[in-house]
């Protein structure tokens, strides 16, 4: 009886390494490199994805499996409780978006549901941009007078 359970929580432990956050997390950023992606953009995966993990080691989230629409929703409003502004939210939700896309068709897990797929993206203002003043908009035109079209 004792081997049974011993093979049991074998079992346990790799189902439970399969599905791990973290596990998952570094595969996507050994993926991106190996895709020639930026360092910048591997930090800013790193980074918006870091924030999501920190978030669900507060909630014991441990498991992609356990993530949930209602779970990635209370996360964007953490983040807004923590005073990310709405671009930094945004960026934050196409990252984990990103990643639960690539976890999808990477691993095909038989039976899940994406749950990403339930989550609308957070809303962006559109603010519109300052305009140029007039000094600026006369130096590139007289800049124009310059330049010689073959």
């Amino acid at each position: 009886m004792p081997q049974n359970t011993t093979i049991n929580q074998g079992i346990i432990l790799i189902l439970s390494q399969e599905t791990h956050l973290l596990t998952w997390i570094e595969a996507f950023l050994v993926d991106r490199k190996a895709q020639g992606l930026s360092e910048g953009t591997l930090d800013f995966y790193n980074d918006k994805l870091g924030l999501f993990t920190d978030y669900c080691n507060s909630q014991l989230i441990t498991q992609i499996t356990e993530i949930n629409p209602n779970l990635i929703r209370m996360y964007l409003l953490y983040l807004e409780e923590k005073g990310h502004n709405p671009g930094g939210i945004h960026t934050a939700y196409r990252s984990l978006r990103t990643f639960l896309y690539w976890w999808e068709e990477e691993l095909e897990p038989e039976g899940w549901k994406n749950p990403i797929r339930r989550v609308k993206p957070p809303k962006l203002a559109v603010s519109p941009l300052v305009p140029a003043n007039m000094d600026d908009l006369k130096e590139m035109i007289d800049g124009c007078d310059s330049v010689v079209v073959p």
